[in-house]
């Protein structure tokens, strides 16, 4: 891993990971339902679906899906795939 990253991945990022993992409602209670909609929204995203697309499948408006989308189509930003 790169020396910049080793920072986002301590041992407490692996806890966390871990959590998420075995309890994923007390993972969501800590990090909020927002940013696992906010994450949700730039997979999908990154998965090619249109921002209706997005809004239909989460439930959320176009508007939401449009403004959470900003921060994952910036220039550099790459989200990994997982298939």
């Amino acid at each position: 891993m790169e020396k910049n990253l080793d920072k986002y991945y301590t041992e407490l990022d692996k806890e966390l990971q871990q959590l998420a993992l075995v309890d994923w409602a007390t993972f969501v209670d800590l990090i909020g339902n927002d940013s696992i909609v906010s994450a949700k929204i730039c997979m999908l995203k990154s998965r090619g679906l249109s921002l209706n697309q997005i809004s239909n499948r989460l439930s959320v408006t176009r508007r939401v899906a449009q403004v959470r989308c900003e921060k994952c189509t910036k220039p550099g930003y790459t989200l990994v795939k997982i298939n």
